[in-house]
């Protein structure tokens, strides 16, 4: 088991994919640690207006109520707030854990370059943020 566990994501339409991929973090580690898109790299990421995912409060609200720490990227890469947020002390001792439909995701050079485990889980079928976008705004 793993003290942190730490994960990047933009959450931006919750659903039960991010709530598998929360508690498969908390098999492996203590304190689950996600850093959280904020709306203008949601939107550049994505290609998106404010108007297509939640706001940055309710994404931080749905967080909170499943994890320990939530840290905001204001980038469309998380390095400088990987760099930040990750203790040199810790490194042993943590893990950093996405799905797999992203696996050259965007900070990775900096985790695998530290000596961080990288754990890939499944990505869950039959349901996204592209989904239910298409389902709540025709897109």
């Amino acid at each position: 088991m793993y003290d942190k566990v730490f994960t990047v994501g933009c959450f931006d339409q919750f659903h039960k994919g991010h709530i598998k991929l929360i508690k498969t973090m908390k098999k492996y580690g203590k304190e689950i640690i996600v850093g959280l898109h904020d709306d203008k790299s949601i939107e550049y990421l994505k290609n998106l207006n404010n108007f297509h995912h939640d706001s940055l409060d309710k994404r931080l609200d749905n967080l909170k109520k499943h994890v320990d720490r939530v840290f905001i990227v204001s980038d469309k890469d998380p390095t400088i707030y990987l760099k930040a947020i990750i203790n040199k002390n810790d490194i042993s001792k943590s893990c950093y854990i996405r799905a797999n439909d992203m696996p050259n995701f965007p900070g990775r050079k900096f985790i695998e370059d530290e000596g961080i485990k990288i754990i890939l889980i499944p990505y869950t079928k039959g349901i996204s943020a592209t989904q239910i976008r298409k389902k709540k705004f025709g897109l």
